[in-house]
């Protein structure tokens, strides 16, 4: 099943897809978020919680790093707890620099100091914005069998 750009709730189509029951829900995170204080993500999480009573344990520490656009990691695993004997894992994939980047990636950053948490009023990215992102949201998911909590039989 997928979902896509949940806006009228939060930005991430988490909470249908919690509503839904899925037992693996992979969310990538793209939205304009030079705080880090991963609104839309907190927003489905809560939402969940008060409307479905779905509980996310998510440790996001790592993701937070050392600063808004520069951190350890891209992702957080989370388990998701449906009931005392349902449960599934949410894994939460954050645009955001780790300094292992590409050059170009790198370049891009250097030129644009909000990125990759550039306004997203602007819809006409140039082929050098576009280019950054693509190889920021590949890079981000380089590894992806690594991520801890995540199961084997989840993997092609």
């Amino acid at each position: 099943m997928n979902a896509s750009d949940g806006g009228h709730i939060e930005n991430l189509g988490v909470y249908e897809l919690l509503r839904r029951r899925a037992s693996l829900i992979i969310s990538v995170d793209g939205e304009e978020d030079g705080g880090l204080t991963l609104g839309s993500l907190s927003t489905a999480l809560r939402y969940a919680r008060i409307d479905l009573g779905i509980d996310v344990d998510i440790d996001l520490d790592a993701l937070r790093g050392k600063s808004a656009r520069v951190g350890d990691c891209h992702h957080a695993v989370g388990r998701i707890r449906y009931s005392p004997t349902e449960e599934g894992f949410l894994i939460y994939i954050k645009a955001r620099l780790t300094g292992d980047e590409s050059l170009s990636i790198e370049s891009y950053a250097a030129a644009n100091p909000t990125f990759p948490h550039e306004s997203t009023a602007d819809q006409f990215f140039g082929e050098e914005q576009f280019e950054a992102y693509r190889g920021l949201g590949e890079h981000s998911v380089r590894g992806i069998e690594k991520f801890p909590g995540l199961r084997e039989e989840w993997l092609p």
